[in-house]
């Protein structure tokens, strides 16, 4: 997963952009 822009950048699965998400909220 790209730390710099997980929404921009395709991430490696779903799963990853929620927990980056709830971790950096």
């Amino acid at each position: 997963m790209d730390p710099c822009c997980p929404l921009l950048a395709p991430p490696r699965s779903d799963y990853q952009v929620l927990t980056y998400i709830l971790e950096t909220h």
